[in-house]
């Protein structure tokens, strides 16, 4: 991140200012300890610890400031400290436990990034520019050039992909990576949860190959064409484009796929809809024929089927064993089980708001700069419901939910 044009004037002017006013603490516009040294207790207060502060842990911050005086304006690490036989109010394992080790060692800050902030012209670390900013008192959105930041529109929804879904985008990278690429996973989830479950598969599909298109194929096992699973095949041969009187269908559905030189997901809706009997023979002369010719060769791509079950009540849960994690083994026909969770919490927010992609994104918008823009997203959201926490984060960024959720209902 760096300096506008505008932003630099701002700064220049605030220095100024700042200077005219603090006769004995001015900051230069070159090299400046002090500068650098406020600026690093501003990233440990309101960057890299934005909640949570306690009467104890103010006072570690008070300790701060006055150690870096007696450092020539640098935070004095562990090690210095115990050089000088400095005693500090309280023990340093405590401080550490609020901080975790951030208060002692804190990486960005020199002579260099304060010369390049005022300059404007050689970009710095995000939370370096955002603690500078904090020092001046200047708004990140007035300063910040950001002209490299595209589209908010666009860049939006890739940046709520990360949003929580730790568990499954593991399961996902773990399973396919000892597996081959290969995966079948089952999602559990509810008709009416259709936006939930397209943003799981888009984190999905973006945890497995970020900057990669995917070829997806949607196939809905409760449509009024389907009798039997040889419709479901038929179905199949369609969507990717094979004569009608297909000969050996995995075989011909693998060479379409090593054509698009793509990862694949095939998506299968209302798998709860079907008997057993239907589900072994997709598994048996679909799948696993299917995969037996991926692993002839080295795939770098990945292929995913995805069983979305609603939750009907049917047998076939019981006599498949679906695995919740990796501690059993596995191979090209184990199926894994993933549950979309009712609701988003409040620490997935702040978990989300504290990523380097989001808050260099979202320090453009004077909201989120709010110290409990946290709390307010978890309020409008009403505590975790999935569309409206995307509502409320899409009105922080001057975006009107109501143009953009279609996105959010499609693959």
């Amino acid at each position: 991140m760096r300096a506008s044009r505008q932003g630099k004037t701002l700064i220049d002017k605030t220095i100024q200012e700042h200077n005219q006013n603090n006769k004995d603490n001015k900051y230069t516009r070159t090299n400046d300890s002090l500068a650098i040294a406020d600026g690093a207790i501003q990233y440990i207060n309101t960057v890299k610890v934005q909640n949570g502060w306690t009467d104890k842990s103010k006072l570690c911050l008070e300790q701060i400031k006055e150690l870096k005086i007696i450092n020539n304006g640098v935070p004095l690490s562990k090690e210095v400290c115990q050089a000088k036989k400095i005693q500090l109010p309280i023990p340093l394992k405590d401080i550490k436990e609020y901080v975790k080790s951030q208060y002692w060692k804190v990486s960005g800050f020199s002579d260099r990034s304060w010369k390049d902030f005022v300059g404007g012209k050689v970009p710095i670390k995000d939370y370096v520019f955002i603690a500078y900013c904090a020092i001046l008192n200047l708004s990140i959105g007035k300063v910040a050039n950001f002209g490299t930041c595209g589209d908010s529109s666009k860049r939006l929804p890739r940046l709520l992909y990360e949003f929580n879904h730790h568990s499954p985008k593991r399961l996902c990278n773990q399973a396919t990576a000892q597996n081959n690429n290969l995966m079948i996973l089952k999602i559990a989830t509810r008709p009416d949860n259709k936006l939930k479950l397209y943003w799981l598969l888009n984190r999905l599909r973006i945890a497995l190959k970020p900057d990669d298109e995917i070829e997806l194929k949607k196939f809905d096992m409760n449509s009024p064409t389907y009798n039997k699973i040889d419709d479901l095949f038929k179905e199949i041969i369609e969507k990717f484009g094979l004569p009608q009187r297909t000969q050996s269908l995995s075989k011909q559905v693998y060479k379409q796929i090593k054509a698009k030189d793509k990862s694949t997901f095939l998506v299968f809706f209302n798998v709860d809809k079907k008997p057993k009997s239907d589900l072994d023979l997709l598994l048996n002369k679909f799948w696993k024929p299917l995969t037996e010719e991926w692993t002839k060769e080295q795939n770098e791509h990945h292929l995913i089927m995805c069983w979305i079950d609603y939750q009907e009540d049917i047998d076939w849960r019981k006599m498949y064993f679906f695995h919740d994690n990796m501690s059993q083994e596995l191979d090209n026909s184990s199926l894994f089980n993933c549950n979309i969770p009712d609701r988003f919490t409040l620490e997935d927010i702040k978990h989300w708001l504290n990523l380097d992609s989001v808050s260099r994104f979202t320090a453009q918008y004077n909201t989120f700069n709010l110290s409990n823009i946290s709390d307010i997203i978890w309020q409008e959201s009403e505590q975790g419901n999935a569309e409206l926490l995307l509502k409320s984060i899409y009105q922080q960024c001057d975006l009107t939910w109501e143009e953009h959720q279609d996105l959010w209902l499609k693959l």
